[in-house]
């Protein structure tokens, strides 16, 4: 398939930029998911990122967290584009340095965007991306600070104000597991969290704590109601999980691989284009969710991200009459005579198969001319 085709929906696929100079496209010519994209997978724990790829083949994107200062996370209005892109410098180069991406969250405060404050901001961070391997996500996890009337307007404003800079530039809203578990809080409003006009649609999702440590994610409530009223309703949203980790505990390694069966076979998780799952403490320095020291986790995870992010297999075609496909892709069983014959050259086979045929009926013909007894005289 090639950038510019259309992606689920009929729309334009949110990787296939305007074509231009300095513009940057996806490379996504192998498609593996129903929506026509490729997997964007990443491991997220405190190694550096080219060590982090070498440990989890299928490692191709990190994840990163732009804050003002240690104490204080949103960028306040009155901040430079030079300062902001000191910022998001520091927080994406290392990934940018070993060949991956990165998505990276950052904050602004809606009634300011709205008011236009942020502007020259977010036309510099666009610009800043051009040709780069970034996915920027705007205020990650908002359901547990602002109502769906107050920040999905904001969200498409600056979406829409990055993206007349860099129309490549894609723009990601990861929302909050465990507040779409609730239907009394911020989440309440659906019909406001539905006019959010994002290329990416991530949400976070945890086990463990407040949900029990072993549910999957068709089994989790926050996912089953965010999925279902926000993406579900919408052919051709892409989807993701932005943060996915799982409570530390006897059952971690075979719930987080029953997990990855559902990525891979199940319609539904068959259709997921962003997974990244979570090994560290996080903010709260919780000791819950790392897991570079549980060997069983680890395996499990290296095996399921590579499952994940791997080409799709070759479609198998039905052998052509009187043969059978093999193991290797191509070859193919005579089932007459037992050779093995490459696909391309079955016509040539046959030829051959049937002048041998003829010759060999020619031979019996006049051995049994020779050999038949004469007539009495």
């Amino acid at each position: 398939m090639s950038p510019t085709a259309p992606g689920a929906g009929g729309r334009p696929h949110p990787f296939a930029a305007a074509a231009g100079p300095g513009v940057f496209l996806y490379p996504h010519d192998e498609m593996r998911h129903d929506m026509t994209t490729t997997m964007i997978a990443g491991v997220h724990e405190k190694f550096p990122p080219a060590e982090t790829a070498t440990r989890f083949p299928g490692h191709e994107w990190g994840r990163s967290f732009v804050r003002w200062s240690k104490d204080v996370a949103p960028i306040p209005a009155t901040a430079t584009p030079e300062q902001v892109l000191a910022l998001v410098e520091a927080e994406v180069r290392d990934d940018l340095a070993a060949g991956l991406g990165c998505l990276v969250s950052i904050k602004f405060t809606p009634s300011d965007v709205m008011a236009g404050r942020y502007d020259a901001v977010l036309k510099a961070l666009a610009q800043y991306a051009v040709g780069k391997k970034l996915i920027i996500i705007l205020w990650h996890e908002p359901e547990d600070d602002w109502s769906g009337k107050v920040f999905a307007p904001a969200f498409n404003r600056a979406r829409r104000k990055m993206q007349a800079v860099n129309p490549g530039l894609l723009v990601a809203w990861a929302g909050m597991g465990y507040q779409w578990a609730l239907t009394n809080g911020n989440t309440a409003d659906v019909a406001a969290w539905r006019t959010i006009e994002a290329d990416l649609y991530l949400l976070d999702v945890y086990s463990g704590n407040t949900f029990a440590p072993d549910l999957i994610l068709p089994e989790h409530p926050g996912f089953v109601r965010w999925h279902r009223e926000i993406i579900a309703p919408f052919p051709g949203r892409l989807w993701g999980i932005g943060e996915r980790g799982f409570a530390a505990g006897p059952k971690r390694a075979a719930s987080w691989e029953r997990e990855f069966v559902w990525l891979t076979t199940d319609p539904v998780g068959r259709t997921c284009s962003a997974y990244l799952p979570w090994g560290t403490g996080g903010t709260e320095q919780s000791s819950a969710w790392p897991f570079a020291d549980d060997p069983a986790t680890l395996r499990v995870v290296r095996a399921g991200i590579a499952a994940i992010t791997a080409p799709p297999a070759p479609e198998v075609q039905p052998a052509p009459a009187g043969y059978s496909n093999t193991y290797t892709v191509g070859l193919l069983l005579h089932e007459a005579t037992g050779a093995a014959v490459f696909e391309s050259h079955v016509a040539e086979w046959n030829g051959f198969v049937e002048r041998v045929r003829v010759a060999a009926g020619a031979a019996q013909a006049a051995a049994a001319v020779v050999t038949a007894p004469s007539s009495p005289s």
